[in-house]
C-alpha cells in the first residue's frame, strides 16, 4: 500500500462510492448515463514502461527516458501457446509423474496456458527463493509475488502497456461497453488438479459476493452493482448499469471485491469452499471445524486470513497461484512450493514457475533485514528494504553477491495549501496563481534533493512520473526552477510590499505573513526546515507544526489548517481512484470536496468560474462515454487542468525503491514504476524469475 496509514483505506473507498454515485446522479439528471469507477481496494493502475532486459545496477538519480502518454489497448489477442508435445516441466515433478502420483505436465496444463515472457533469458528449473517477513499479518510480501487476476497489466512491450487475458484466455467488451465477456481456458486446473470451470464463477457471484458476512466490497456502475451471467461452461459475462470502457483497469489492479488473499475475482474454488457454507454444511459439521480450527464461528473461516479461505494460512486451500504453502506463518521460516497445475509456460513451453520454493524467515527489527541484505541471505525482495539504507545496501554489493535494482515510486511527499483556509488573507493569496508560484520558485529543489533525499529522486513537481499513461513532461518541470528574485517581485506586485523589523512581509490587516503547515507526527518533515529558509528569503514566515494521526485527521477534514504536509499518491491510473485530482480527497480543496460528495448539504460551493468545475465536468465525460480514447482524454485534460493551476507544490519525486537482487537471480527488471496499482513487484510476473545455482 502507499505510505499513507493503512487505516485511510475504508474511508477512501466510500468517498470513492460517493464521487460514482453522486456523478451518476448528476447526469441522469442531465439526461445522460454515468460510468463511476469504483476504484479497487488500492490506488489504481499506471502504466510503467520497463526495460526489455534487466541491467546491473543503475544510478538512483539517473533521470527516467520520457515517456509519451499511452492508450491500453480494449482487447488482446490471446496468445498461442507451444505445441503440447513441447512442454517441459520441472524435475522435481518429472519424479512425481514417474511415480504416478501426478498426471503428466500436458494434462495439468489448459488446452492454451498462458505464454509469460522472459525479461532477461528463458530460465532453467530449481532452487528456493528466500524473502524475510516479520508476521502473520505479513502477507502483502506474498500477495504482491501471487495474485492471479482476471486481466494483468502486460509490460512486456516496452512502448506500450496493455491488458492480457490470465486465467481467461479471450476477453470481449460490447461496443457501447456495458458488457464484457470472458472464456476461462478450457482444462485450467486448481493447485489440487480439479478443472475449474463457470460453476466456480456461479459460486462466487451466487455464494459469496452478495454475502455481507464475508464480502463487503461491491462493483457499482451507474450505482448498480454489477451482474454476472453464465453462457455455459467455460464463458461468462459481467454486465453494467452504465458504460465504462476503461473497466478493465480496476480488474487488473484488484480484480472484484476481495475474495480471497490472493483476489482471483470472480471466482473460488466451489468445490473445496461449499463446505465451509451453511448453505451446504450441516451445523454439526461447521460446529466440528469451527472448533478444529480454534476461530469463534464459520466467519472466521473465510477472509484473507480465515482460517480457511487463506492461501497464506492453508496448504489445503486450492489456488491458482505459482507457488502453494506448505508450511503457513506463524513459523521462524514460511514455506512455498510450486504448483503442478500452474497455468503459464515460457514461449518453449517450459510450465512455470521456474523456481521451486519460496520461503519467508522471521524477523524482528530493521537492523535484522538490513543485516541480512548485506549477507547476502535475500534472493531478491523489495518489500521492508528502506530508500535510506540504499548507500549500505550499494556498498556491500560485491561482498553479499547480489546487486541493487531501483525502481521509481509514483507518490510524493509534498505540501497542500488549503484553498478553503477560514483565514481570508490567506484564502485570497492560496487562490491567487501568482502567489502560488511565488512558493514554488523560491524553493531550491536541487538543495533539498542532496539535503532531505539524499540525493535521490528528481526535483519535480508533484505529478504522474514518466512510465504512466498520464504523464506530462511540462507538468513535471512547471515552477520548479528556483528564482528567489522572481518570487519576490511577483509578492511585491500582488502589494504585500511592507515588512516588519524581523523582513516579514505584512498582511493587509497588519500581521505578519506567517503560514502553518500541519502534518502526522508519526512522518517527519525533512524537508521543512528548507522551506523555512527559502519562504523567509521571500517575507513568509513558514512553521510546520506535527500532531498526531487523529488531530490530524480532524483537522483536516475539518479544513481548519493553512496547509498540510502530506502524501501526493494515487495520481497514475487516475480513473481508478480519482479522489486526488477531483479534490474530494480533503487535501487541498477540502470542503468545495464535501460539497461535491454531498449532493450541496455539507461543506462549501465553488464559485461558478473556478477551474474546479471544470475538472468535475471533465470526470462527468470521462464517466459517461463508452469510448476509452474519449474517457481518457477526458481524464488528461483533468491533468491538464492540474498543470495550470498547479494547486499542489510538489518538491521531489521518483524516490528510488531499492530492489536487492541476488547475482544468481535473473529476470529481474530494472527501473520499473513501483506503484500499488501495479501490484508493485507483482508486474515484473515472479514466476519468470530463476536461479542460475539451483540445486
Amino acid at each position: 500500500m502507499s505510505k499513507r496509514d493503512h487505516g485511510q483505506f475504508a474511508p477512501r473507498m466510500m468517498r470513492i462510492a460517493s464521487i460514482v454515485i453522486l456523478f451518476s446522479m448528476l447526469l441522469s439528471a442531465c439526461g445522460g448515463q454515468a460510468t463511476p469507477t469504483a476504484a479497487p481496494p488500492t490506488a489504481v493502475p499506471p502504466t510503467a514502461v520497463p526495460p526489455t532486459k534487466a541491467a546491473a545496477t543503475v544510478a538512483p538519480t539517473a533521470a527516467p527516458a520520457t515517456v509519451a502518454p499511452t492508450t491500453a489497448a480494449p482487447t488482446t489477442a490471446p496468445t498461442t501457446a507451444p505445441a503440447a508435445a513441447t512442454y517441459k516441466e520441472a524435475p522435481m515433478l518429472d519424479k512425481l509423474v514417474a511415480a504416478g502420483s501426478l498426471p503428466p505436465v500436458e494434462q495439468r496444463l489448459p488446452k492454451n496456458p498462458r505464454v509469460l515472457p522472459v525479461f532477461e533469458k528463458i530460465g532453467t528449473y530449481g532452487g528456493t527463493w528466500h524473502r524475510a517477513y516479520n508476521g502473520i499479518g505479513d502477507r502483502n510480501g506474498l500477495r504482491k509475488l501471487e495474485e492471479e487476476f482476471l486481466v494483468e497489466w502486460d509490460p512486456s512491450n516496452p512502448d506500450k502497456i496493455g491488458f492480457v487475458a490470465n486465467w481467461c484466455d479471450d476477453y470481449k467488451i460490447s461496443p457501447d461497453a456495458t458488457v464484457y465477456t470472458f472464456h476461462i481456458r478450457e482444462g485450467l486446473k486448481w493447485s489440487d488438479g480439479v478443472p475449474v470451470t463457470t460453476d466456480d464463477v456461479k459460486f462466487w457471484y451466487e455464494d459469496y459476493y452478495p454475502n455481507k458476512d464475508l464480502n463487503t466490497s461491491q462493483l457499482l456502475r451507474g450505482g448498480k452493482p454489477i451482474e454476472v451471467e453464465i453462457t455455459d461452461q467455460f464463458t461468462f459475462d459481467v454486465k453494467l448499469a452504465a458504460p465504462d470502457p476503461l473497466f478493465l483497469s480496476q480488474l487488473a489492479s484488484s480484480s472484484s471485491g476481495e475474495p480471497d488473499l490472493l483476489r482471483p475475482g470472480f471466482i473460488l474454488p466451489a468445490h473445496y469452499l461449499k463446505k465451509f457454507l451453511p448453505k451446504y454444511a450441516s451445523q454439526a459439521d461447521l460446529d466440528k471445524i469451527v472448533a478444529d480450527k480454534k476461530v469463534k464461528s464459520w466467519k472466521e473461516l473465510f477472509g484473507d486470513l480465515g482460517a480457511i479461505e487463506s492461501a497464506w494460512l492453508n496448504p489445503d486451500m486450492p489456488t491458482l497461484s505459482a507457488w502453494v504453502v506448505k508450511v503457513p506463518p506463524p513459523a521462524e521460516q514460511v514455506v512455498f512450493e510450486r504448483n503442478p497445475y500452474y497455468f503459464a509456460v515460457d514461449k518453449e513451453g517450459n510450465q512455470l514457475p521456474y523456481i521451486d520454493k519460496l520461503t519467508f524467515d522471521l524477523y524482528q527489527d530493521q537492523q535484522t533485514v538490513d543485516l541480512w541484505v548485506v549477507q547476502g541471505k535475500l534472493d531478491e525482495q523489495a518489500r521492508h528494504l528502506n530508500a535510506s539504507s540504499l548507500p549500505l545496501y550499494k556498498q556491500n554489493e560485491q561482498k553479499g553477491n547480489y546487486h541493487m535494482n531501483i525502481w521509481r515510486s509514483t507518490q510524493m511527499f509534498v505540501l497542500l495549501p488549503n484553498l478553503n483556509v477560514e483565514d481570508p488573507t490567506l484564502n485570497k493569496l492560496f487562490n491567487d496563481a501568482n502567489f502560488r508560484q511565488a512558493l514554488n520558485i523560491s524553493i531550491n529543489r536541487d538543495e533539498v534533493q542532496q539535503i532531505a533525499w539524499n540525493g535521490f529522486g528528481k526535483p519535480r513537481q508533484a505529478s504522474p512520473v514518466p512510465g504512466t499513461p498520464y504523464y506530462d513532461a511540462e507538468f513535471s518541470s512547471k515552477w520548479t526552477q528556483f528564482d528567489s528574485a522572481a518570487a519576490n517581485k511577483l509578492l511585491d506586485d500582488l502589494g504585500l510590499t511592507k515588512k516588519d523589523a524581523d523582513g516579514y512581509r505584512l498582511r493587509d490587516d497588519g500581521k505578519r505573513l506567517a503560514i502553518t503547515a500541519l502534518g502526522d507526527a508519526d512522518t517527519p518533515c525533512t524537508f521543512c526546515e528548507l522551506v523555512q529558509k527559502y519562504w523567509k528569503d521571500i517575507g513568509i514566515d513558514f512553521q510546520q507544526k506535527s500532531v498526531d494521526r487523529t488531530l490530524f485527521d480532524q483537522t483536516q477534514q475539518n479544513a481548519k489548517q493553512d496547509m498540510l504536509v502530506w502524501w501526493w499518491d494515487r495520481n497514475n491510473i487516475i480513473e481508478a481512484d480519482p479522489s486526488n485530482y477531483l479534490g474530494t480527497d480533503g487535501l487541498w480543496a477540502p470542503l468545495w470536496g464535501q460539497w461535491l460528495l454531498s449532493g450541496g448539504t455539507k461543506g462549501q460551493e465553488p464559485p461558478k468560474d473556478h477551474p474546479i468545475r471544470q475538472i468535475w465536468d471533465a470526470y462527468k465525460k470521462a464517466t459517461s462515454t463508452s469510448d476509452p480514447a474519449e474517457a481518457q482524454k477526458a481524464i488528461q485534460q483533468i491533468v491538464s487542468i492540474h498543470k495550470d493551476n498547479v494547486w499542489v507544490i510538489g518538491l521531489v519525486g521518483e524516490d528510488p525503491v531499492p530492489y536487492v537482487v541476488s547475482n544468481h537471480m535473473h529476470n529481474v527488471p530494472d527501473n520499473f514504476v513501483q506503484d500499488e496499482a501495479f501490484r508493485e513487484e507483482g508486474l515484473a510476473q515472479p514466476a519468470q524469475f530463476f536461479l542460475d545455482n539451483a540445486q
